[in-house]
C-alpha cells in the first residue's frame, strides 16, 4: 500500500453510513475503507443494534450455508438478529471459515460471537480452532450446558492481537475431534489505544557477494524462503536461472528456459510455482516481440510448463504482473517494444483464472503505460511509475503516479501524489511495516539511485535514502524482514543513444536482520535436489 506532497485526505463514507464503523481519515492511497473497529454480522444483514453486514470480498469457506432461525430467542443477549443468524461450514474434517478485513495496523481486541441453533448437539461437537493473523489461539466451543439448552448466545475475546500488514485474518477450523463443521454469528474488533511502533526507515547496505550471471530487465521473486530470479538481457540469448539465499550469502545456478531469454518482465508466486509472462521474448531492440505464451516455472522439476497464451487481441509485453487470491492479473504493457508510437502503449487489465482455464477483461487502468511494476497489497493493486515506452523520445517520457485497484469494488483510481522520480524499468517491494518501496529507474538515458517510500495513509515519506549503486532494469524483492535489489544496468548517454553496464552489486534494505531471508529450514527440503 503505497505515493513530495500529502493525499488529500477524505473521509471514508462507510463509516458515517453505518455510524458504529469507525473508519479512519485517510490519504487516498486505498479505495477501501481500513476500519479501525467494526461489529459485523456474518450471517445477515445491517442490524438495528449496530452490526454491519461483511464487508463485500472480505469472506472465504468451504462448503459453507447460512443457517437463519429467525423465531429462535437465544438467551443471554440483546443482539437476537446477530445470534439468530450464522455461516456454517458442512465439513467436519476440512472445513473452514475465514475473514479478512482491511484495517488501519496497530494492536486489536477481537470477540467472536457463537450461538449453536441446532438442536441434540453435544458439547465438543462442533469444537473449533482460531487463528487470527497467524497465531493460533486455541479451541473454542459454541455448546454449554445440557444436550438440549442449544440456543446461549457466547462471546470468545483476544487481546493483543497485532496487525501490521493492514489486514485482520480470522481462521475458523474444526478441531480435531469434532464432528460437525465450524460456525461463526458474527464477530467484533477495536483497535487498542496505544498503536503499535512502526520501525525506523532502514537504509541500503551492500552485501559481500555478486550477481552469478549479470543481467537487467529481468524478474525475481520471494519463492520458498529462497530469492529467485529469472530472465533478462545480457550477452546471451539464453539466460539461466539463479537462487541466492541470504542466510548463506550462497548461489545456485538452474537451467532457464528453453525459449528465447524473456525480458522487460514481471513474475509473480502463485502457490508452489512462479508465474511467468507478459514480457518480451525474440525480436531485436527496440522491435521486442511480445511473449504469446504464460508460463508456470517449478524449479525442482526444473520445468517451464505452458499454462495458457493471451487473447489475440491482449498480447502485449513489458506488463506488471501479480497473482490475488490465486489469479494471475497482467496490466498495462505494450504491444510493440519501443518508440513503436503512442497507440503500442496499453492500459489494458486482464485476468485469468488457472483453475477454471479462462481469461477475463477487466476495466481498463486509468493511465496507458510500460516500464512500470505492479504490486498487491491486501486487496488493492498498485500500479508505480514507469513510462510511456512508445513514445518517440521514450527516454524522456515517464509518468511520475500511481494507479491502483480495488479488488473488492472492481473501480480503478489514481493518487493524488505524484512520485518525485518515476522509477521506470524498476519493481517495487513492501516491506513489514507496509510501506511500498520502490527504488532505481532511468530517465533521458541515466539511471539513478533515489529510493521512495510510500504510507498509504501519510504518503510519501520524506527520505534522503538511495541505493548505493545507481541502476535500472532490475526488480526489489521483499524477503525476511528486508528488501533485496539484484542486477540491472547502469546506464550513461552515448553517441549510439546510451551505454549499460552491468550491475553485479547485491544491497539489502533492512533495519535490523533478525529474520534473515533463507534463514527458515522448514524450506530447505524443497531445494534438495
Amino acid at each position: 500500500q503505497l505515493g513530495p506532497n500529502k493525499f488529500k485526505t477524505m473521509l471514508v463514507l462507510i463509516g458515517l453510513l453505518y455510524g458504529v464503523l469507525s473508519c479512519v481519515e485517510y490519504s487516498g492511497a486505498l479505495a477501501i475503507p481500513l476500519f479501525t473497529n467494526a461489529k459485523i454480522n456474518v450471517g445477515g444483514g445491517d442490524t438495528r443494534s449496530g452490526f454491519i453486514a461483511e464487508p463485500r470480498g472480505s469472506f472465504q469457506g468451504d462448503s459453507w450455508s447460512s443457517n437463519y432461525r429467525p423465531g429462535f430467542y437465544v438467551i443471554g443477549t440483546t443482539n437476537q438478529e446477530v445470534y439468530q443468524s450464522q455461516k456454517v461450514s458442512a465439513l467436519p474434517i476440512l472445513g473452514f471459515l475465514s475473514w479478512n478485513i482491511p484495517v488501519v495496523p496497530g494492536n486489536y481486541t477481537v470477540t467472536l460471537l457463537v450461538a449453536e441453533l441446532s438442536p441434540n448437539v453435544n458439547i465438543n461437537d462442533r469444537a473449533m480452532n482460531v487463528t487470527i493473523n497467524d497465531v493460533n489461539y486455541g479451541t473454542i466451543d459454541a455448546k454449554v450446558g445440557s444436550r438440549f439448552s442449544f440456543l446461549f448466545a457466547r462471546s470468545y475475546t483476544f487481546f493483543n492481537v497485532e496487525v501490521t500488514d493492514f489486514n485482520l485474518r480470522i481462521l475458523l477450523q474444526s478441531a480435531e475431534g469434532s464432528t460437525l463443521g465450524p460456525m461463526l454469528n458474527g464477530f467484533m474488533f477495536e483497535q487498542d489505544s496505544s498503536p503499535i511502533n512502526v520501525a525506523p526507515l532502514p537504509s541500503w547496505s551492500v552485501l559481500d557477494t555478486e550477481l552469478p550471471s549479470p543481467r537487467f530487465e529481468f524478474c525475481g521473486v520471494e519463492f520458498m524462503d529462497r530469492i529467485v530470479i529469472l530472465g533478462g538481457r545480457s550477452s546471451s540469448r539464453f539466460t539461466s536461472v539463479e537462487v541466492y539465499n541470504p542466510s548463506n550469502n550462497s548461489w545456485r545456478t538452474l537451467p532457464g528456459p528453453s525459449f528465447p531469454s524473456p525480458d522487460h518482465l514481471q513474475c509473480a508466486v502463485d502457490g508452489s510455482r512462479i508465474v511467468v509472462g507478459g514480457g518480451y521474448s525474440g525480436g531485436r531492440f527496440p522491435l521486442s516481440k511480445p511473449m504469446q505464451y504464460v508460463y508456470a516455472y517449478s524449479p525442482r522439476k526444473n520445468l517451464f510448463e505452458s499454462i495458457t497464451e493471451f487473447p489475440p487481441s491482449r498480447i502485449r509485453g513489458n506488463t506488471g504482473v501479480a497473482v490475488h487470491r490465486g489469479k494471475w492479473y497482467f496490466v498495462n504493457g505494450n504491444t510493440a517494444g519501443h518508440g513503436q508510437g503512442l497507440s503500442t502503449i496499453s492500459n489494458f487489465f486482464d485476468c485469468y483464472d488457472p483453475v477454471a482455464d479462462q481469461w477475463s477483461t477487466l476495466p481498463n487502468s486509468p493511465t496507458p503505460r510500460d516500464h512500470a511494476g505492479a504490486l498487491v497489497v491486501g486487496d488493492t493493486l498498485f500500479v508505480c511509475g514507469g513510462q510511456r515506452g512508445g513514445s518517440v523520445k521514450y527516454w524522456t517520457d515517464f509518468l511520475n503516479t500511481i494507479d491502483y485497484y480495488d479488488f473488492q469494488r472492481g473501480i480503478w483510481m489514481q493518487l493524488d501524489e505524484l512520485l518525485s522520480a518515476a522509477h521506470p524499468g524498476s519493481h517495487p517491494a513492501m516491506l513489514p511495516n507496509g510501506y511500498i518501496t520502490i527504488a532505481g529507474g532511468e530517465y533521458n538515458n541515466i539511471s539513478y539511485a533515489a529510493t521512495h517510500f510510500v504510507d498509504p495513509l501519510n504518503g510519501v515519506i520524506p527520505t534522503t535514502t538511495s541505493l548505493n549503486f545507481d541502476r535500472h532494469g532490475c526488480p526489489l524483492v521483499s524477503c525476511g524482514e528486508e528488501i533485496y535489489i539484484l542486477g540491472g544496468a547502469s546506464s550513461r548517454p552515448s553517441l549510439k543513444g546510451k551505454d549499460n553496464s552491468l550491475v553485479t552489486a547485491v544491497e539489502v534494505l533492512s533495519s535490523n536482520r533478525n529474520l534473515l531471508c533463507g534463514a527458515n529450514p522448514s524450506f530447505d527440503s524443497y531445494w534438495d535436489f
